[in-house]
């Protein structure tokens, strides 16, 4: 009999954690002297080949076994196996796949096998409908260091801490459930509800941030590049080199992304309230938007206009004179 050790897929972190995951279960792995992992994923997803890519870098002559989807088990026949094993399954567990994680939760039914319907709100498992919750706002303060949240309400604690603190404040407003449709790795169109609101006011906070103290050039090519990272890690490519290239500069662009911000949840919306930063580009020595310069002149401003539209409008006029 083979010696195997075994992964679980699935979740909405499952792009980031599994790495990490194969990492760990890289190194069980050899001191197990494993001759096959296994993992749970349908032949029909994303995890497959984020799982199947990660043990082909990591454990390139260790078999793989992904038993759901050699055999082409339907949702159905999985429930029905593991009652036939004795194992209890939840009445909303048998019509929604429904994926808990630290990031958040995804959900799955036969809503989300087409786009015309809308998940039932039952489906959700932690957030209530926003007209069923107490219309007053919560505020909360987060506070960022090189681009990642280190305080919550003022008091330093770890990212998983703050995570979870974040979830348990805005399920009572109904804030962090949407729905999602993308393009899977496989090439087909895939659409899922989530809860995600942790994840949801963290990126929201961190996007202000970024505004007041990165430069215009900085935005452009941090949310390029950004986003070319995110879809490499979407796709299993969590081993190709440019990963780390990316990370490289996208741990650099963050090295002033510092301060606090303040927002306000209610009834299923997101405010932002404030934001402050030492390292804030809005500084007044430049002058006010729309009211005075600072570092110019009226003069040099009137210079600067004409030459900015210079080539603009030689190339209009130039082009008027031969219609």
């Amino acid at each position: 009999m083979k010696k195997v050790i075994l992964a679980f897929s699935g979740g909405l972190d499952t792009s980031f954690c599994i790495p990490y995951l194969n990492e760990k279960g890289y190194d069980v792995a050899l001191e197990e002297k494993a001759e096959a992992v296994a993992h749970g994923s349908t032949g029909a997803g994303n995890d497959q080949v984020r799982f199947d890519l990660a043990f082909q870098a990591l454990l390139p002559k260790v078999e793989i076994i992904a038993p759901i989807r050699e055999e082409g088990l339907s949702r159905v026949e999985e429930v029905a196996f593991l009652e036939k094993k004795g194992f209890k399954v939840d009445a909303t567990q048998k019509d929604y796949s429904i994926n808990v994680g630290l990031l958040g939760t995804t959900i799955g039914g036969k809503e989300t096998l087409s786009t015309a319907q809308c998940l039932p709100e039952g489906a959700f498992p932690n957030i209530p409908s926003p007209h069923s919750v107490n219309g007053k706002p919560i505020f909360i303060s987060l506070g960022f260091e090189k681009g990642l949240p280190i305080t919550f309400q003022g008091e330093k604690m770890h990212g998983v801490e703050i995570i979870n603190q974040l979830n348990a404040a805005a399920a009572s407003s109904g804030f962090g459930k949407d729905d999602h449709i993308g393009t899977t790795i496989l090439g087909t169109k895939g659409r899922v509800g989530f809860e995600a609101p942790a994840m949801k006011i963290l990126i929201k906070a961190h996007t202000e941030l970024e505004k007041i103290t990165l430069t215009s050039k900085q935005l452009f090519w941090k949310n390029t590049l950004g986003n070319l990272y995110g879809d490499l890690i979407h796709e299993g490519l969590y081993f190709e080199p440019l990963v780390k290239n990316f990370e490289s500069f996208l741990n650099s662009a963050n090295a002033f992304v510092e301060g606090e911000v303040a927002l306000k949840l209610q009834q299923g919306l997101l405010f932002i309230e404030s934001i402050k930063s030492p390292y804030s580009l809005m500084n007044n020595r430049l002058g006010k938007y729309g009211e005075k310069t600072g570092a110019w002149t009226g003069a040099e401003a009137k210079g600067f206009c004409k030459l900015y539209g210079l080539e603009s409008a030689n190339a209009f006029l130039t082009q008027q004179s031969h219609d």
